[in-house]
């Protein structure tokens, strides 16, 4: 567990914000020399002055779960990129559903992490009124985040920017999904680093431990599991890890099966079916979530989110069959 990765000096941000700051008055300069020059000069002035006072040498923590999360989109957004002129859409599309879709995601991920664990984020307490407590919906960066809120968000966004853009709808999710599971394998990693999304207790051999004042070792001490002078959590199951390696190998797969694909929309489809189930079974040995009904206290909310996405993959590849198309642009068709 490592929420924090490193802690930056501000002198060392002044440094390369005052040579990429340079650089934007230069515009196209043709002579690489003095293109070089002048940025070394920015930086040298902006991170000399910075590390001359004091406030300089104040740090500026760089959280692992953001940093994750930045490169997963990265990730993503390079992989669509890469394929997006071969369905004849330019790839700065794909930066820009990127762009604003993490925007969207983040949004509608928080949201949905919120409405799932509400008792944790009411400001309605029986001693009063928490204003903190609403300061805390807006802390993304301390993760908390649904994927299947990213899920119902970015995917309807995608499409919308789609047709407003004119550009082919489904062929373009086909390309941007796997991208979307890719970005959830690197954010699993975060949620690990920071110690969300725990698991049950296990005594398997690749058992994980979380030190003290984590969201595992908190649950344990008020489950009366462990002592509350203990070092570090019971054994659990390294649930994050689980999904980061389901998550990587879906998007394996529908990376390698879209150019392979047999109609528009196959990829989405599967990728709904995929992810659904994975998550799932995820679910089941996770133990941060509160069962949706007190009834049926193995079933969370995810896990039906999980069973309405498979069934509308299983929908969306019988629609998608019946009448099969695979969109190639012009340009593509003449082997340009």
């Amino acid at each position: 567990m490592h929420p924090r990765l490193i802690d930056i000096p501000i002198w060392v941000i002044a440094l390369v914000g005052g040579g990429v700051l340079s650089l934007s008055f230069i515009g196209n300069a043709k002579r690489i020399a003095l293109t070089l020059g002048i940025a070394l000069a920015g930086a040298a002035v902006a991170g000399g002055f910075a590390f001359s006072q004091t406030w300089g040498h104040n740090t500026v923590p760089v959280q692992s779960y953001g940093t994750m999360i930045l490169i997963g989109f990265l990730t993503g957004v390079g992989m669509a990129a890469y394929r997006s002129r071969r369905i004849g859409v330019d790839p700065k599309h794909c930066i820009d559903v990127g762009v604003y879709g993490v925007m969207v995601g983040l949004f509608g991920a928080r949201l949905l992490h919120i409405a799932s664990n509400w008792g944790d984020f009411t400001p309605f307490l029986d001693h009063g009124f928490s204003g903190e407590r609403i300061l805390k919906m807006f802390k993304v960066w301390e993760a908390g985040l649904d994927f299947f809120g990213a899920f119902i968000t970015t995917i309807p966004f995608a499409y919308f920017y789609c047709k407003y853009f004119k550009i082919p709808a489904i062929p373009f999710l086909d390309l941007a999904v796997p991208s979307l599971i890719a970005g959830q394998a690197f954010g699993r990693i975060g949620c690990f680093l920071y110690g969300c999304c725990y698991g049950k207790v296990c005594d398997l051999p690749w058992h994980v431990r979380f030190p003290n004042d984590s969201p595992a070792f908190n649950r344990h001490v008020s489950e009366g599991l462990i002592e509350k002078t203990a070092a570090y959590s019971a054994y659990i199951h390294p649930t994050q890890i689980y999904a980061s390696i389901a998550a990587f190998l879906t998007a394996g797969f529908l990376y390698a099966y879209w150019p392979r694909r047999p109609y528009d929309g196959s990829v989405l489809a599967l990728m709904m079916i995929m992810a659904g189930a994975t998550r799932f079974f995820e679910e089941l040995l996770r133990a941060d979530e509160p069962p949706l009904f007190a009834s049926i206290p193995w079933l969370t909310a995810a896990h039906y989110f999980a069973l309405a996405a498979i069934a509308t993959g299983a929908f969306l590849m019988l629609y998608f069959r019946r009448e099969p198309k695979l969109y190639k642009p012009l340009a593509v068709q003449c082997g340009l």
